[in-house]
């Protein structure tokens, strides 16, 4: 801690800028001049030592929760993860309505990968409902055509109908130059008198 003269106040008490306190510092002033003696200075100094006490039991507090909740949290993760893999891995057998163990064992994920490969393979209509009619499509290749197929094709129509409207102006122009070139001197159109 520097000591500079420039911070000395009248009594001689120096003070020190707050931003050269550590951080996290307690900063307790006490002025307690040559006349206080006795049973008042025991007053006053209780008065401190039990707000300085106060201070330092509530930021020691606050730290360890700080730290408990961390440490928790850590823990709490550490164990859901652990459980989470059991969960999924370990070998469950199905029941039937009273609960007695039917079948064989299967694993959460197996079962999961299972339903998922049933619901790909199920039978859709066009909008992606469930169908039983023979013209209806696996739900994976509807998916695929809706996410794919259909803004592909939607594409190419847009670059047909661009090239089409483009090709008609193209080959109007050409055969109306073909025949004002070839055709006109040849035809001879009688004048119309009005």
């Amino acid at each position: 801690m520097a000591y500079d003269d420039d911070y000395e106040d009248e009594d001689g008490a120096t003070e020190v800028k707050a931003d050269e306190l550590p951080k996290g510092a307690i900063t307790v002033t006490i002025n307690v001049d040559q006349w206080l003696n006795g049973s008042l200075q025991d007053v006053v100094v209780k008065s401190l030592v039990n707000s300085l006490q106060k201070q330092i039991s509530g930021a020691v507090k606050e730290a360890v929760e700080t730290k408990m909740l961390e440490l928790a949290d850590q823990q709490f993760q550490a164990l859901a993860t652990e459980k989470l893999e059991e969960f999924f891995t370990k070998a469950h057998r199905k029941t039937n309505g009273w609960g007695e163990p039917t079948g064989q064992t299967y694993s959460v994920r197996e079962l999961l990968t299972d339903r998922f490969q049933q619901y790909l393979g199920e039978k859709v209509d066009s909008d992606g409902r469930p169908s039983s009619y023979s013209g209806s499509l696996p739900r994976s290749q509807h998916m695929l055509n809706t996410l794919a197929h259909k803004p592909l094709q939607e594409a190419l129509n847009e670059t047909i109908k661009a090239f089409s409207t483009q090709a008609k102006a193209q080959i109007q122009a050409s055969v109306s130059r073909y025949i004002a070139e070839q055709l006109a001197p040849t035809i001879s159109v009688p004048a119309i008198k009005g």
